[in-house]
């Protein structure tokens, strides 16, 4: 999952949280209480190993690893690259490139919570994957007469991969129906991990 959206900028926690069925709290209190650290700092981790890994090809300017692992600004990439393994980007490159620069931090294995992280994504997407699909809705459906036009109308529109947004006075059953249509076309809109 997060392999998946690495070279997103957009994909966060929120994200995450969402494509694991969890909200944002439950998550940042599972992954806190594994790791020891958020969820975000745990993906910005992951995002430097990869890049990490990236800089050992040499195909790869460092902005283009940047962008790769999704840091919309090289600056921020070198900044966090730095930080974390206590070497900029450039003289890890030249190091891989057979270049004597000695930093012990480098030899550092992948840390452990990014390992606990690792298996917490895995559990969480094995889990959706043995359901035959996901049923987090907050409420049950129920039957809808009268409202079959509006619902074929909600899913018309949906089914052509555009936004609906339904407005009204409270308690007239908008929730109701949004999910409803939404139970008829989620298998158009499934999550490809």
């Amino acid at each position: 999952m997060v392999h998946n959206n690495l070279s997103n900028e957009l994909f966060g926690v929120e994200e995450l949280a969402q494509a694991m069925g969890m909200s944002r709290g439950h998550l940042y209190r599972r992954v806190r209480g594994i790791t020891g650290c958020s969820p975000n700092t745990v993906l910005n981790v992951i995002r430097l190993y990869y890049g990490k890994e990236l800089l050992n090809c040499d195909n790869f300017t460092i902005a283009e690893v940047a962008y790769k692992v999704g840091f919309n600004s090289n600056t921020y990439f070198i900044k966090c690259f730095s930080d974390h393994f206590g070497i900029s980007p450039g003289k890890y490159k030249q190091q891989q490139a057979g270049q004597q620069v000695a930093v012990e931090s480098l030899a550092r294995e992948t840390p452990a919570f990014v390992q606990a992280f690792r298996t917490i994504i895995s559990s969480f997407e094995n889990r959706n994957l043995q359901k035959e699909t996901p049923d987090n809705l907050p409420t049950p459906a129920t039957r809808f007469f009268g409202r079959e036009k509006e619902i074929d109308a909600i899913l018309e529109i949906l089914s052509s991969r555009k936004l609906v947004s339904a407005i009204g006075v409270g308690g007239t059953g908008k929730t109701r129906v949004a999910i409803e249509a939404g139970r008829k076309v989620k298998h158009l809109f499934q999550l490809h991990s």
